[in-house]
């Protein structure tokens, strides 16, 4: 027998409309409750799958992100930006962005995240982080609970980047530099050119004129005297231009020893006399003889003095004047010399010139520098003078400065040399060198001299000069024909030049002092040249030679320096 299935609410309550109602309402809006709970649970767990998702994205960014709520309050920190802020995200989560880094408060980083949320804009700036002594490039985003912020660290973009500026500017100095220096040099090179032909117009003009033999004595003089003096001051520029580069080269050398600076000082005053008087210019001196000695190199200290002197003459008006001031001041020693210090020798030359313009000043001992170098300038020269004074000086260990109040207040320039205690026996040496230098050129009569150099004009020049003294002089042209000449009869001396072709002076040398004795062995030599280097002179003193002179040299100087080394021959030979 079948069982009869119990009724639902709906068939116990049929009776009642109005319960029927409202039981099919209340299971409607259960289906519907459970249709939502499902729903919202699977919303939830969609959620979370999201929340997942969106941290292990924001993980696996190279960049660092956090993100904060409206009071700053760190609500996700992602493991690169706990990594760059040198914390974990435990460490952070939950406090407030300028209680962990309050020395953001005021800077950039604050201003433009507040600005960011308060008028939800996105913002992205670079800025410096002190706490970690960073760069970092940084991206804030507003949403309606906070602000989402990515960063990195740019310091080695930065770096790269101010190297590169730094490169640029130094790449801009120097192409300003070069193309300062390539405006100088072209201005040295017109005015080298004006200089080294100005003393030529009159030496070739004249002595086209003197060969015409139309002249009387007064007038011939006059000439000679004009050819004399633009070739002594062509030699000066070209003598300036090889001291130029042999500083320049760094092969400038010293001979040392012990020198009185009032001595030195009078014979430099000496050699511009004739051109100080030809300006009405008195030359003022107060020299303290009781200064001391230094120790330097003769002939460099009288070219200090002498381009010191010259200049003030140059730039001084007819009617001037020029004081010059020998002083001893003392000084510390820095202990950084091996001698003892004993105090400075103080050199002051102060003209009444027409001074130098303080935009000038600084540059007044570079190289090539000339206050005006446009052809319409009124003094000439080439800039070199006081650049050697001043390299010349500091060789000295001394220290030369320029002073000026300006143009036409005239200059003072002034040189500090150490004064150095010397040995006795180089004291003695000094002595011994300044009386051979007085020694008076004697006469060359009846000494024999061999001269060797290729060029035609040069070899009747020294002979003419020689003769002139009366030495008996056999010229040849060659090391061979010198060779063959000394085969048949060897010479009192030798005066050799040192370039030739073939065989030069050095070789020419080292085959005589193979020769034995009486083949000319020993035999006295100087070498006459016009490689003048401190450099070319120790060659020639290694390879045999007594002495060294430099070409051009003046017809007194020649005769009394081959006077000096031949001072002991007595006895006469002749040529066969």
């Amino acid at each position: 027998m079948n069982q009869k299935q119990p009724q639902s609410l709906e068939d116990t309550f049929a009776d009642n409309s109005n319960m029927a109602k409202l039981m099919r309402t209340y299971s409607k809006l259960t289906k519907v409750h459970q249709k939502k709970v499902a729903r919202k649970q699977q919303l939830c767990v969609k959620a979370k799958t999201v929340c997942v998702d969106v941290g292990s994205i924001l993980e696996t960014i190279t960049g660092a992100v956090i993100v904060v709520d409206c009071e700053w309050r760190y609500l996700y920190v992602n493991s690169e930006a706990a990594k760059l802020m040198q914390k974990t995200p435990q460490d952070l989560l939950g406090l407030q962005m300028w209680e962990v880094f309050p020395d953001i408060i005021g800077t950039k980083f604050e201003r433009e995240y507040r600005r960011s949320l308060t008028e939800k804009v996105p913002v992205n700036f670079e800025e410096f982080f002190p706490s970690y002594n960073m760069w970092l490039e940084v991206r804030a985003n507003p949403f309606d609970q906070g602000l989402a912020i990515s960063f990195s660290d740019i310091t080695q973009r930065k770096k790269d980047e101010q190297e590169r500026l730094e490169l640029l500017q130094r790449e801009r100095v120097a192409r300003t530099e070069a193309e300062s220096a390539n405006r100088i040099k072209d201005e040295f090179l017109a005015v080298l050119s004006h200089e080294l032909r100005s003393p030529l117009n009159p030496i070739l003009g004249w002595a086209k004129m003197l060969r015409t033999g139309k002249y009387d004595r007064i007038a011939t003089d006059r000439a000679l005297e004009t050819i004399e003096r633009n070739a002594k001051l062509q030699a000066q520029l070209i003598e300036d231009l090889l001291d130029v580069s042999r500083i320049l080269r760094g092969k400038l050398v010293l001979n040392i020893h012990p020198v009185n600076l009032v001595t030195a000082i009078e014979a430099a005053i000496e050699t511009v006399q004739l051109a100080a008087q030809a300006k009405a210019i008195q030359i003022y001196t107060v020299l303290d003889s009781h200064v001391g000695l230094i120790s330097g190199d003769t002939n460099r200290l009288q070219q200090i003095l002498w381009n010191l002197l010259s200049n003030a003459i140059k730039f001084t008006p007819n009617g001037g004047r020029v004081e010059v001031r020998l002083e001893r001041v003392e000084g510390e020693d820095k202990g950084d010399r091996v001698e003892m210090i004993e105090g400075y020798a103080q050199i002051t030359i102060t003209d009444s010139g027409k001074g130098i313009n303080p935009k000038f000043l600084p540059h007044v001992f570079e190289y090539f520098r000339q206050e005006n170098s446009t052809t319409t300038r009124k003094f000439g020269g080439l800039g070199l003078g006081l650049a050697i004074v001043r390299y010349l000086t500091e060789m000295h260990g001394g220290l030369v400065t320029a002073h000026s109040q300006g143009e036409g207040q005239g200059a003072t320039f002034t040189v500090k040399l150490p004064i150095v205690s010397a040995p006795q026996n180089q004291l003695g040496e000094s002595e011994d060198c300044h009386s051979r230098d007085s020694i008076a050129h004697s006469s060359l009569q009846g000494l024999r001299i061999l001269i060797v150099d290729d060029e035609a004009d040069i070899r009747q020049l020294v002979a003419f000069i020689l003769e002139e003294s009366g030495a008996e002089v056999c010229i040849t042209k060659s090391a061979s024909e010198a060779l063959a000449v000394m085969e048949k009869s060897v010479p009192d001396l030798l005066v050799c030049d040192i370039g030739m072709p073939d065989v030069d002076g050095y070789m020419l040398m080292r085959q005589i002092r193979a020769l034995p004795p009486e083949k000319g062995g020993q035999m006295l030599a100087v070498a006459l040249t016009a490689y003048a280097g401190e450099y070319n002179r120790k060659q020639a003193l290694a390879a045999g030679f007594q002495m060294h002179l430099a070409k051009p040299i003046d017809p007194d100087i020649f005769i009394r320096e081959i006077s000096r080394i031949c001072s002991y021959i007595t006895k006469t030979k002749v040529f066969k």
